[in-house]
């Protein structure tokens, strides 16, 4: 009987912009738990020193794993509507941990709040809205293979060979929280961040 060859494909999962609300440790403690050869952003960070609470692009990482000439990584990466991703920031920056906090501390997580975080944000969101196509750019022979959109994540998780049975439940919690953000914005906060994210609104369809 023949040998069965080894699955030499590595899957590395890129660090997403979100992160506990959003569900970010279910998706990597699952890929990790599903797919063989599961390189995560986790391990670089311990590896090679890469500050925890910095975003890294996917030229970087290709510094590191030398992407662009190993056939054998498939990168995977999430994407994320720049209206919800601002609003997870700011519900990190209120220690929100549940959908019940919104409810709970209703006096600080207002659209008032909202507002003012984001007018006091104006001269620091260059350094950390960077543009997701632009830090996935794939030139150069970069490459995203699985590209996750956190509205369909679990279609798809289930395109990637070993995730085929994400549960349909995933992260719904996580989803319906964050599909609350249409509450706190004001036409003004909308059109600030349509003009940070602009590429993104554009390349990748999202709307309000």
């Amino acid at each position: 009987m023949a040998k069965r060859k080894p699955n030499m494909n590595y899957y590395f999962f890129l660090k997403p912009c979100v992160g506990f609300l959003a569900g970010r440790e279910k998706l990597s403690k699952y890929m990790l738990a599903s797919l063989e050869n599961f390189i995560s952003y986790e391990n670089l960070e311990r590896w090679f020193d890469i500050p925890t609470d910095s975003f890294t692009k996917l030229s970087e990482y290709d510094s590191i794993l030398d992407l662009r000439n190993n056939p054998n990584i498939n990168t995977i990466a999430l994407y994320i509507s720049p209206y919800k991703r601002v609003f997870y920031y700011f519900l990190t920056a209120m220690n929100v941990r549940d959908a019940k906090d919104l409810e709970n501390f209703s006096h600080k997580i207002s659209p008032e709040n909202f507002t003012l975080f984001c007018q006091r944000s104006r001269d620091r969101l260059d350094s950390y809205t960077l543009n997701l196509t632009d830090a996935y750019q794939p030139d150069g022979g970069l490459k995203i293979h699985y590209e996750l959109e956190y509205d369909t994540l679990v279609d798809d998780m289930r395109k990637i060979p070993g995730l085929e049975n994400t549960p349909t439940d995933f992260v719904t919690e996580n989803q319906r929280l964050l599909n609350r953000y249409k509450e706190f914005y004001t036409p003004e906060t909308k059109e600030l961040i349509a003009s940070y994210f602009s590429k993104d609104i554009e390349q990748r369809g999202y709307t309000f």
